[in-house]
């Protein structure tokens, strides 16, 4: 994966963000020049990419890679080795099994390494590697240049594990989730209010702690509860048991029956509600029989 190629924000599965926390049990991608106010804790690798903020520590069972030009306010915690590109500033303590740093790098806390520490040149990489170029190509080895070039474009790329959590470029996670692109929330996850630029996406059972602002669809899977109002410039669908504590207000607004909102709903294209499943009502009426079943027989 390629942090340049993704535009929308993910939240997986069972990933909780709130009270200052930020608790993931994959990999984390933190891409250029974003912002999380959170504690960032992981049972997977974290990667920041170049002039991200972080107001809080780092904390994963893998390897913590940080980009240039990138600060966090707190420590920095790996079960692995930690990765500190050129001018990183960590305000507090480094823990880690490796510690990697380039130049000018800060740690204000000191740091605690079992294995090796390795602090590499000076001389900026990009220049190491036009020479060791220019000198190929002066003893006319143009094929292996390419097969060089070749391979550095490959490791551009991020493989990451499933269930990844990424912030696109200039995206924020603190009080809410904001991005210029979509939002998609994994199932059974809390999270605080979303406001993004185009399409939001929350699915099952999961919690927004706050409002949902998206300009484009909003859809809202079973069981989601939303602690505020919910508002799209398209169209916004609800899925069944839903709870929203607040108005909606969208393009048009399409909801299951036993869904339920506390205030107003505006949408100027129609409002349409959906009934359940025909299994599901067929269950439902299954579960009533039994029970009126028990009730005779305790009348009897």
């Amino acid at each position: 994966m390629r942090m340049s190629e993704r535009k929308d924000l993910i939240i997986p599965p069972a990933s909780r963000l709130a009270e200052g926390k930020a608790e993931f049990t994959g990999d984390v991608v933190i891409s250029d020049h974003s912002s999380m106010s959170m504690d960032v804790s992981t049972e997977g690798r974290i990667f920041a990419g170049q002039g991200v903020s972080m107001k809080g520590g780092l904390s994963a069972v893998g390897d913590i890679v940080i980009d240039r030009s990138s600060s966090v306010e707190g420590d920095v915690t790996s079960e692995g080795s930690v990765f500190a590109g050129e001018r990183v500033h960590i305000s507090g303590k480094v823990k880690a099994r490796d510690l990697d740093v380039a130049s000018e790098v800060e740690i204000d806390g000191g740091f605690d390494v079992k294995g090796w520490i390795n602090v590499r040149s000076p001389v900026p990489l990009v220049i190491q590697f036009f020479i060791v170029l220019m000198e190929l190509l002066r003893q006319g080895r143009s094929d292996e240049v390419e097969r060089i070039l070749e391979e550095l474009e490959e490791m551009q790329e991020i493989q990451v594990n499933e269930g990844y959590a990424f912030l696109p470029s200039g995206s924020r996670i603190g009080d809410e989730l904001r991005t210029k692109g979509g939002v998609r929330v994994g199932d059974r996850s809390h999270v605080p209010s979303i406001a993004a630029g185009d399409w939001v996406r929350v699915g099952l059972a999961a919690e927004v702690q706050g409002p949902i602002a998206s300009g484009g669809d909003t859809t809202l899977a079973e069981g989601v509860l939303v602690h505020g109002d919910v508002e799209a410039q398209g169209r916004l669908i609800i899925g069944p048991d839903v709870r929203v504590g607040g108005s909606l207000r969208a393009a048009s607004v399409t909801m299951a029956r036993d869904s339920v909102v506390t205030g107003e709903i505006v949408a100027p294209g129609g409002l349409k509600f959906t009934d359940p499943p025909k299994a599901e009502i067929e269950e439902r009426l299954g579960k009533f029989e039994v029970g009126m079943e028990a009730v005779s027989e305790m009348l009897q």
